[in-house]
Formats: C-alpha cells, structure tokens, sequence
C-alpha cells in the first residue's frame, strides 16, 4: 500500500497498531534483539509524512473487537473516508505466517493498520516490516498515559499506539459449570473433552505457571517447563478438545466447549447474545 499512514496484541493481552505499509528491507528475526535496527532507528528519527487527504484505510483485526456501527462513524466523522475493515487475525503466529514472505520480499500486503500482540509488534519491528510514525500528523498522540509511553517493545512509541487492552483468563457457560473460581477447573475430569486451550505459548503457559502458583514474570525454566507438561498431560488424556486462536468463540458459542481460556475483549459481545456464558479472573 503507497501510503504511510499507522496498526496486540497487549496482557493480559494488551493490542497496538503497527504500520504494515510498503516495506524497506527485511531483517533477521531475533527474539533476543531488544530494540529496532540502526537503520529503522534513523529511519524513526528522520521520520516526515505528508499530511494529505487519503480516501481508503485497510484495517486488519482480531475478530469481536469493533462494534461495526464505529465503521460508518468513522466514515461519516472523516469526510466519507472509507474503511476496509477485516477480521482475519485468529492468532498472531498464524498471521505471522500469512504474510511473512511478502514482508520479507519488501511487498506490501494491502494493510494500513495491522493489531499485533505487543511481543509480535516487537517482531515486526526487528524485522523492519513496519513503518515509523510522524506524531506530527497524530495530534491524539498527547492524550497517552505516561505509562504507555515506553513499552518495552517499542521504546518512545516510534513504529505502535496502544489500541486496546484486556486479560486472558476463563470463558464459560454458567449453565453448564456454575461457578468457576480456579483455573484447575479446566483440568476437571468431568470436563473431559469439552474444554480448549490457546495455541498460544504465552498466553497457556503464563496461565498454567500461574494454577502452579508461579509468577510468569519471576518463572524459572523449570517453571516453565512444568507448565508445558502438564499441559502436555491433559491433551494426552484427551482433557483438552483442541488448542484454538480466536476460533474458540465459535465452539463455545455452539456448546462444542463449555469452559475455555479466552480474551476478556471477545466474552463482552459473546455474553450480549448469550446470558449464560461469562469471563472470569480466577
């Protein structure tokens, strides 16, 4: 896309918005290198973008995010702007693996906005997949927290703003399960095959370190690992129907599952067309 215009999530799970315009160079993807290339580094710095009228922005989301009617607000508030809206992230390494060879070709992939988790923002940001923001163009950029103005994925926000955030924890039907007060519920025998898990290493075993009574932040690599067995025990006891992105929401909705992790972002649209499911933090 010929345009510079700016895409988490995120956590709980915390979302950004990345630029993925037109791309420079690609890079290597080093999950150690804290911070953006030399070059996407001067490329920040000297960062100028016109400020003209665009017409058309293609947004790429997670699905259950967007009230629809805030489309044609949109619209209508810029000048009949249009915007191409599109639910198409179930998760972020999925996606990832969608669009990652035209990126590394330096191809556009017909994206203005992209909403990444802030470790996969940071990604794309290493990689040099994204292009830096001119805040001279983006006067809501002043009304940010403090805290959110130095994100360890993206130090002084140069290539992301914070689009939403929320937690990852428990969805459930109430009809179904009653009350739930420990994330051990999901490893209850009774549950057998109608519970699911995020394909999502982070999200899983952050929450499972977390059952173990293990802080994420403070884990050890054998708290991790520990984590990652039990999992690996309960999908070989056939405890858990399957690991899922966002997709969960469909068998939860259905009754396929009836206790699942999910995001806290989703539960709120799914629990206004069904009372009996519901989000908890245990």
């Amino acid at each position: 896309m010929p345009r510079d215009i700016n895409r988490r999530r995120f956590i709980g799970r915390s979302s950004t918005l990345a630029l993925a315009t037109y791309l420079a160079a690609c890079g290597s993807d080093n999950e150690e290198t804290s911070g953006p290339s030399k070059t996407q580094a001067e490329k920040a710095e000297a960062v100028s973008h016109q400020d003209d009228d665009f017409k058309r922005v293609v947004f790429s989301n997670w699905p259950l995010y967007i009230d629809k009617k805030e489309i044609s607000r949109f619209e209508k508030a810029n000048g009949g702007v249009e915007l191409k809206y599109i639910e198409d992230i179930n998760d972020n390494t999925e996606f990832f693996g969608k669009v990652r060879q035209p990126l590394e070709r330096g191809d556009g992939i017909g994206r203005d906005l992209v909403a990444l988790t802030d470790w996969m923002a940071g990604r794309w940001i290493r990689l040099d997949y994204v292009e830096p923001l001119d805040k001279k163009n983006i006067p809501n950029f002043k009304n940010l927290r403090d805290d959110l103005l130095n994100v360890n994925f993206d130090k002084g926000l140069r290539f992301t703003m914070p689009w939403q955030s929320g937690m990852t924890a428990i969805g459930y039907n109430k009809k179904e399960v009653g009350e739930v007060k420990s994330l051990k519920q999901l490893f209850d025998p009774k549950y057998k095959g109608k519970v699911s898990l995020f394909g999502d290493a982070r999200d899983t075993t952050g929450l499972v370190m977390l059952m173990n009574g293990k802080k994420p932040s403070e884990a050890t690599i054998d708290d991790i690992v520990a984590a990652v067995e039990t999992v690996d025990e309960e999908n070989r006891k056939g405890q858990i129907r399957r690991f899922t992105g966002n997709d969960y929401t469909t068998d939860l909705t259905k009754g396929n599952v009836i206790m699942c992790m999910a995001y806290s972002g989703d539960m709120i649209q799914l629990k206004a067309d069904n009372p009996d499911l519901d989000f908890v933090i245990p």
